[in-house]
Formats: structure tokens, sequence, C-alpha cells
């Protein structure tokens, strides 16, 4: 795939996903031709990603990164998602970078 390879399990109530074997990416092509150009990510990245439910309502995201043929050491950043049901009714938005570009339910509109 060309996100990787994302395998799951369980630990407890959170689910951890880790992921390996990125495909390279567009913005890679600098290390392809140079190997002493800036990359993106090198054959070793690898992310760990922990999910589980904070209520009934809001789940907390973490990711870790680790590339050590990039990065000095892993890091991590943490999240939270809360389920807004207010938002229900416009449905989900497409993302399309264009100026004010607006597509709720899938109907874009420029405005």
């Amino acid at each position: 795939m060309y996100y990787g390879d994302p395998v799951g399990h369980w630990e407890g109530d959170t689910l951890v996903v880790e992921t390996t074997n990125f495909k390279r990416w567009g913005l890679d092509d600098y290390y392809y031709t140079d190997k002493n150009q800036y990359r993106m990510h090198s054959d070793a990245l690898r992310t760990v990603e922990h999910i589980r439910w904070l209520d009934d309502n809001t789940l907390a995201y973490q990711l870790t990164i680790d590339d050590p043929k990039v990065f000095i050491a892993p890091w991590t950043q943490d999240f939270t998602m809360a389920y807004h049901p207010d938002w229900d009714q416009a449905g989900l938005y497409e993302y399309v970078c264009e100026e004010n570009n607006r597509c709720p339910g899938g109907k874009c509109q420029s405005q």
C-alpha cells in the first residue's frame, strides 16, 4: 500500500497500529537522484498509533514517528478527537486545495 503496511492489535482498551514498508513519496525524488538531498522519509520509517476512547464522544490519538535514517530520535504527538453531533446535518466536507472552496455533503461550491 502507498501508506505502508499497517498491523493492528489491542492492548487492553487501546487499539495499537504499527505501520512499516511505506512507499516513496513524490516529494522524495531528490533522495533517489542525490542521497545527500532532503527527503521526507527513508525505508526505515515506522509509525505507531494508539487510539482509545476517553469518553462516549472523545478519542485519544497518539502518533509516534520513528525513522532513524532521517531523525535523531522518535517523536510523539498527542491529539484528542471529539464527536460533534451538530456537524451531522452538513455531512462530511471534501478537502480540496482551492481558494474559498466549500463542499458540505460533497456538493462543492465556490464562494
